[in-house]
């Protein structure tokens, strides 16, 4: 499988005061996207399936984000299949983010497997949902060819 990375280009959408902080990543399975909130949090978002070939991309970043963000929001509302390696990073960030004394929340909308795997293993009970993601700068992920449609 090929997990390089192909950069996308971001343009603005539906919710206003996002900083992007840096390209979005694409592998074959998952696709990810950081952005600031105003308030100096982060917000992390994954496309795709979470399992062992792309786990390490999204643990290096929530680590990365988690070891200097008070809060960090992770959005998996596009996700479309998660494993046990996938798991593990969910869990992994929450125990760094416990350590570093910072907060970890769950956008709450879930696909059905993810939602299901979370939910057998009690890793979605530890988490703290929330039912809106924050107000954030307008970006949407295109097309790496150019073309104006979102790729999700």
């Amino acid at each position: 499988m090929d997990c390089r990375y192909q950069e996308a280009p971001i343009a603005a959408i539906d919710q206003p005061n996002r900083e992007l902080r840096g390209p979005a990543r694409r592998t074959n399975l998952l696709e990810l996207a950081e952005w600031s909130l105003d308030s100096g949090e982060v917000c992390v978002s994954a496309r795709g399936e979470l399992d062992l070939s792309s786990a390490d991309e999204l643990k290096a970043l929530l680590l990365r984000e988690l070891s200097s963000a008070k809060r960090l929001v992770l959005d998996l509302s596009a996700l479309d299949f998660m494993d046990s390696t996938g798991l593990a990073v969910i869990v992994q960030a929450i125990n760094s983010a416990r350590r570093s004394s910072g907060a970890l929340e769950l956008y709450a909308q879930l696909r059905s497997q993810p939602q299901r795997l979370m939910e057998l293993t009690g890793v979605l009970q530890s988490l703290t949902l929330i039912d809106a993601l924050p107000p954030a700068h307008d970006i949407e992920l295109l097309d790496p060819l150019g073309g104006a449609d979102p790729v999700w």
